[in-house]
């Protein structure tokens, strides 16, 4: 198991699914943060903590309506 995949609960869920979206996008914002810092390669499932971070902020950003910025994500994930 990851180091912060127990971070990314039910309780960031409930936030995106409450429509709390201003919450939900900074702590999928710090979660993506923290992922980048540590590396895909730091422990084992480190990479999929990297993927999953990611996944987290563009459901935040389509959830948002923020389509350019999800599409960005999508094409160039490093620049987030």
């Amino acid at each position: 198991m990851g180091a912060f995949r127990f971070e990314m609960s039910a309780a960031d869920r409930t936030l995106l699914d409450a429509g709390q979206l201003q919450p939900a996008y900074e702590k999928a914002q710090a979660l993506l943060e923290k992922a980048k810092a540590v590396g895909p390669k730091a422990y084992d499932g480190a990479n999929f903590d990297l993927a999953m971070s990611h996944s987290m902020l563009a459901e935040v950003l389509k959830a948002a309506g923020q389509a350019a910025l999800l599409w960005n994500c999508i094409m160039n994930p490093a620049a987030f």
